[in-house]
């Protein structure tokens, strides 16, 4: 059996970040999903280090403090 997908979701807006897991959940992945850039970072290079790295990462593109092109 092929392991679920694991999908990375960053937003600053709750109700996108909400929607956005839900739907992608409903459709079978393993969805984790932060408000930051920062916590993006911290929670993929973790994956990474247990070895078991994100396949997607779907971001926004402004957010405060650090844009999803600069993360």
């Amino acid at each position: 059996m092929e392991a679920q997908k694991r999908i990375l979701i960053v937003d600053d807006e709750k109700d996108f970040l909400f929607s956005a897991s839900l739907a992608l959940r409903q459709a079978g992945y393993d969805v984790h999903a932060v408000g930051s850039p920062v916590q993006a970072i911290e929670r993929a290079s973790a994956a990474h280090r247990q070895e078991n790295p994100f396949d997607l990462m779907v971001t926004d593109l402004r957010m405060p403090g650090m844009s999803g092109v600069e993360m």
